[in-house]
C-alpha cells in the first residue's frame, strides 16, 4: 500500500516543491520557522506603523532609535514635541513577544506634558489591530469558560461536601443541609474560596407576601447562581415551571451574561434530572443558561 505523506507546502529557492514532511501547519520544520518569522515581522511593522501614525496625527515627532531586525521583538521609539518654552521628549520601549505587546513610555525631559495622553491614544489604536484584538477576545472568552467550568465543578461535588460536613470530630456541631437556606450558606462559603467578588442579592421582585430567596452574583464573571432545593412539593413539573420563570426574569438583569440554576436534590425527588437539564440549558435570549441538578 502506498504511504501517503503530506509534503511541505513551501517552495525551495529553485522554485521546486519542498519534499520534506509537513507538520500540522502545512510546512516542514525549516519553512515553518520562516513562516513564523514572516508573521512576526508583519506584526512588528504594524505596531511601529501604528505608533508613527498616532504621533504624526497628534503633532509629535517620531524617531526609531533601535530596530530589532533579527527577532522582530524589540524596538525603542523616541517622541518629542515642542511647547512655547519647553521641549517634551519620551521613549516608547516596545516589546512584542508571543502576541503580547508591552509598551511603557518614559519621559526623558524635565516636563512630561502630553506623554500620558499620547500613550493612551497609541493603545487605543493598537487595540484595533485585528490579530491583537482577536487575541484579547479569545483570552477573555477562555477565562470566562474556565470560570464557568470551575463553578459547575463546585456544584457537581456539592453533595459530597455537604455529606462530609456531617462527619465532625467528637460529634461537634456542623451544618445539616435541610432546606434552601442551608444550601445557600454552604454554597456561599464554597464560592468565596474560588471567586473574588461574590454578591448576595435579590434583584428581581417576588410575589407579594412570599419570602425572598437570596441568589449569588459572581460580579467579575457576570454569572448569577440561582439556588433551589428539591422537595416533595418541588418535583419535576413545578421545578421546570419555576426555572422557566427565573430564566425569563433574569433576561433583564444588567450584570447577567450566564445564569446557573443550581438545584440540590439529596432525596432524589426529581425523577428526570437529565431531561430538565438538557431541555433548559443553552442560549436563551441574551443569556447563557446552565441547569445543574445534584446529585443524580
Amino acid at each position: 500500500m502506498e504511504n501517503h505523506v503530506k509534503r511541505c507546502a513551501a517552495n525551495t529557492q529553485s522554485g521546486t516543491r519542498c519534499n520534506f514532511k509537513a507538520y500540522d501547519s502545512g510546512y516542514c520544520k525549516t519553512h515553518n520557522t520562516k513562516n513564523i518569522r514572516a508573521v512576526k515581522e508583519k506584526r512588528y511593522s504594524e505596531v511601529l506603523l501604528t505608533i508613527h501614525k498616532v504621533c504624526t496625527a497628534k503633532g509629535w515627532n517620531y524617531r526609531l532609535v533601535s530596530n530589532d531586525k533579527i527577532n522582530w521583538e524589540y524596538a525603542t521609539v523616541k517622541v518629542e514635541r515642542g511647547y512655547s518654552h519647553d521641549e517634551v521628549t519620551g521613549l516608547f520601549e516596545v516589546s512584542i513577544l508571543d502576541s503580547i505587546i508591552k509598551m511603557p513610555i518614559t519621559k526623558t525631559s524635565f516636563y512630561a506634558y502630553g506623554l500620558a495622553e499620547l500613550r493612551d491614544a497609541v493603545w487605543n489604536e493598537i487595540n484595533k489591530i485585528e490579530w491583537f484584538n482577536k487575541r484579547n477576545e479569545d483570552k477573555v472568552q477562555n477565562t470566562s469558560e474556565n470560570k464557568l467550568s470551575l463553578l459547575l465543578g463546585i456544584l457537581t461535588r456539592f453533595d459530597i461536601v455537604a455529606r462530609q460536613f456531617r462527619q465532625r470530630h467528637n460529634n461537634r456541631c456542623t451544618i445539616h443541609v435541610r432546606d434552601e437556606y442551608d444550601v445557600q450558606d454552604l454554597l456561599h462559603g464554597l464560592l468565596r474560596a474560588y471567586f473574588v467578588n461574590v454578591v448576595e442579592e435579590d434583584y428581581t421582585p417576588r410575589n407579594a407576601g412570599s419570602s425572598s430567596r437570596v441568589d449569588f452574583l459572581l460580579k467579575n464573571e457576570q454569572i448569577i447562581v440561582e439556588v433551589k432545593m428539591a422537595s416533595k412539593n418541588l418535583t419535576d413539573k413545578k421545578l421546570g415551571e419555576q426555572l422557566i420563570i427565573d430564566i425569563k426574569r433574569y433576561q433583564a438583569h444588567p450584570a447577567c451574561k450566564t445564569l446557573v440554576c443550581f438545584v440540590y436534590d439529596p432525596e432524589h425527588h426529581v425523577k428526570n434530572p437529565e431531561g430538565i437539564e438538557q431541555d433548559l440549558s443553552g442560549k436563551n435570549g441574551k443569556i447563557d443558561v446552565r441547569v445543574k441538578i445534584v446529585p443524580h
